[in-house]
């Protein structure tokens, strides 16, 4: 069984238990007999509990875990949202897609032991706002390179404005977030080391608002669009592409109709 296998692994560096029905008790064994764990994906088990995660931080626990996907893992409640902060307080990568159950409250205790975040991913996730979302550009602004997010109907132009603090970020998506306006382009102007930018369905850009993305310090830098679906963008903003975004490798202009 899984559980036997990680009592024998003391060495274990990367476990990919995706969608197999991990168990709180399994989770006590990788706790008690893998404290050298760095990489840990749970994508899709459901089985566990928040006492379960109550494990990672107790008894050698998983505090090397760099690496961290719960992708689906929609019983997620704030108590487990905060006791894997607990226990992994070296967290890099975060990845938290169709996390359902996800909201500010629960969001903002997984953020506040986490410093050191580079790369989250909350796509599917449509109960996180500002607020919570503010909090963790506050906690990891100057190490954050990539973030996504995707169906969020709460997101406002002030969370741009926060993200735009990110010097380092280089890959942005913000798929299907219907309140984003060409005023968050504006912001994110500011983000000079942006390789790649997903804007999918965001139904308010407009050409305005691409603009000041390639005319800002990203352009030249540019290496992937998305436009896909983003009903106000017309040939202008290919006229722009073409003469500025050199290092453009994709872009993407479906149902671009104007």
């Amino acid at each position: 069984s899984l559980q036997k296998i990680l009592a024998g692994c003391r060495s274990l560096l990367y476990l990919n238990a995706s969608r197999c029905g991990l168990s709180d008790a399994s989770l006590r064994v990788l706790s008690r007999h893998c404290p050298n764990l760095q990489h840990l994906s749970l994508a899709g088990c459901t089985a566990f509990t928040s006492r379960g995660l109550r494990h990672l931080s107790t008894g050698n626990g998983c505090h090397k875990v760099t690496y961290l996907d719960v992708s689906g893992c929609t019983q997620l409640t704030t108590e487990g949202t905060w006791a894997i902060g607990k226990a992994c307080p070296l967290l890099c990568s975060l990845i938290l897609d169709d996390v359902t159950s996800l909201d500010d409250d629960s969001l903002r205790a997984l953020l506040t032991e986490l410093h050191h975040l580079k790369h989250v991913s909350v796509l599917g996730c449509a109960g996180v706002s500002d607020g919570s979302l503010k909090f963790l550009i506050k906690q990891s602004a100057k190490h954050l390179v990539s973030f996504g997010v995707e169906g969020n109907g709460l997101l406002t132009d002030s969370f741009s404005r926060s993200l735009a603090r990110a010097a380092n970020l280089r890959h942005l998506c913000l798929r299907a977030c219907p309140r984003l306006t060409d005023n968050s382009l504006r912001a994110l102007s500011q983000c000079r080391h942006l390789v790649s930018l997903d804007l999918t369905d965001c139904l308010r850009v407009s050409d305005v608002g691409v603009r000041y993305i390639v005319e800002g310090g990203a352009g030249p830098r540019l290496q992937s669009i998305d436009l896909t679906n983003c009903v106000r963008v017309s040939d202008v903003t290919l006229q722009r592409l073409a003469q500025t975004c050199h290092q453009l490798r994709r872009a993407a202009f479906r149902y671009c109709e104007t």
